[in-house]
């Protein structure tokens, strides 16, 4: 009979029923509303005994680059079942993760992994076209890659929140359509986004991917993606790199229309990074000079802020 870890030293992460050493920690509730506790070696039999609402926690780092590929997959099955993952400053190196599907990929479900704390995971996280992965919790680390799915009407969730870390790579492949619905980034920091696409899609836009009044920035500094910036069938494969979620605080309009009369390219009154209607700003900042540019804010303040940024010499402030 296996051994239950249910007897550890105190202060220590060893059974001492049997000596192994423990990696995680689960916490459940019984049928009385009691909280319990068990602990696994693992993480994959750790996720595959989590029931709805329990939370697994990483209570050491986790080295699994050695490991069979069977014995470093962790998958959470079960429709409509939500668990809980804290990292817990901990991290685990090689694996694979999988929500909503099994090590088979024969039966996909609606589960949902919700990843809080600090942490890295050097491995794959895979959603199914049902699964929803929660990272609005995760609290920086590093995740190595991230693949989504869609099939038919089922599109798989991805949320990441204002303080996440970063994911090496967030993978579209053979997207099936010419939309993704149901990723929605504040935050994060990526290496590369590539989304590839099925025949019969022409076109895919990078913004889908941001939720309203985000923008994509370059880590280095050097500007905005564009919004209106697309993924071509053409290209097999389309990747935007070194790239971080902000909220778009400063708006620009130079692109999106042509004057009629010049055919010069103008402004269409939506800014270029986030695409937020610029008729309700509170004020606008205009540089001086030859290469002169509009910002617009929807916080005074920081529209002030600006002008004494950039000395009041070259530019000026416009109040609404």
């Amino acid at each position: 009979m296996p051994c239950p870890h249910r007897r550890l030293g105190i202060g220590d992460r060893d059974c001492l029923d049997c000596g192994q050493r423990m990696y995680v920690v689960r916490q459940t509730k019984n049928s009385s509303g009691d909280t319990l506790w068990f602990y696994y070696t693992d993480l994959p039999t750790a996720l595959a005994a989590a029931e709805d609402g329990d939370t697994v926690k990483l209570v050491d780092d986790i080295d699994q680059s050695n490991k069979s590929n069977n014995d470093k997959t962790a998958c959470l099955t079960g429709d409509g079942k939500t668990v809980t993952l804290n990292l817990n400053g901990k991290n685990i190196t090689g694996g694979w993760i999988y929500v909503g599907i099994d090590q088979d990929w024969k039966v996909i479900y609606s589960s949902t992994l919700n990843i809080t704390g600090s942490g890295s995971f050097d491995g794959m996280i895979g959603i199914s076209a049902k699964g929803t992965l929660d990272l609005s919790g995760w609290a920086g680390g590093t995740i190595k890659t991230v693949a989504l799915s869609k099939s038919g009407d089922d599109e798989c969730t991805l949320i990441v929140g204002e303080k996440a870390g970063t994911i090496n790579t967030l993978s579209f492949y053979s997207w099936p359509s010419d939309k993704i619905s149901n990723t929605k980034l504040t935050g994060g920091t990526y290496g590369s986004i590539p989304i590839s696409m099925n025949s019969g899609v022409t076109s895919i836009s990078f913004s889908d991917l941001l939720a309203p009044g985000y923008a994509f920035q370059y880590t280095d500094g050097s500007g905005f993606l564009p919004y209106d910036t697309k993924a071509l069938y053409e290209n097999s494969t389309t990747t935007i790199c070194n790239i971080k979620v902000v909220e778009c605080t400063t708006h620009v309009d130079l692109t999106g229309a042509t004057d009629p009369d010049t055919g010069a390219a103008k402004g269409d009154n939506l800014c270029d990074y986030c695409n937020t209607a610029l008729d309700d700003m509170a004020a606008s900042v205009t540089t001086v000079g030859a290469d002169a540019k509009t910002y617009y804010f929807s916080d005074l303040a920081a529209a002030f802020d600006a002008v004494a940024d950039a000395d009041s010499r070259t530019s000026r402030c416009c109040c609404w």
